[in-house]
């Protein structure tokens, strides 16, 4: 009587390497689902996410941002520490009686945070809001790159007697 166990045995191993292929698909398709829904979330019902461009020089950073239909009460710009934040509300200017049978604009909150990984002259900033571009000229300050400064150190000395 002959066993043949080494078919029995590839044939194991070729269904364990499907199988484990297979998870390994199924894993990945799972990790494409959740970052899909991750992004999803982050844009909240109401919530649309205006077009940025931004620009530097060796003198200032220059943002650039999409607001058409939108008034300068309408927006808020702040910084914190190293963070710009534009933030605002587009709300639709809808007259009485009027039905719309087709809108493809977007309204409602708005809100972006920059990282700045610059350290911005506050107190020469500019922000202007002209035919729906919002244009912030934000200064870079002057480095202090190849200069020395001397701390001073607060301490006793070993030879001064009190």
């Amino acid at each position: 009587m002959r066993i043949s166990i080494p078919k029995l045995v590839t044939s194991v191993k070729i269904e364990h390497a499907e199988l484990e292929d297979l998870h390994r698909r199924i894993e990945h398709l799972f990790g494409t689902i959740r970052e899909i829904l991750e992004m999803e979330s982050t844009k909240a019902f109401g919530e649309f996410l205006p077009s940025i461009d931004l620009a530097e020089t060796s003198d200032a950073l220059t943002v650039t941002m999409e607001l058409p239909g939108i008034e300068t009460h309408e927006v808020r710009l702040t910084i914190n520490g190293d963070q710009l934040s534009i933030e605002g509300v587009k709300d639709r200017k809808q007259p009485r009686g009027v039905v719309y049978s087709c809108c493809e604009r977007e309204y409602g909150k708005f809100s972006r945070q920059i990282q700045l990984r610059w350290s911005i002259n506050i107190d020469e900033a500019t922000a202007e809001l002209i035919d729906g571009i919002l244009t912030l000229k934000l200064p870079k300050l002057r480095e202090r790159r190849g200069k020395i400064l001397e701390i001073p150190i607060v301490g006793k000395d070993a030879n001064t007697s009190e």
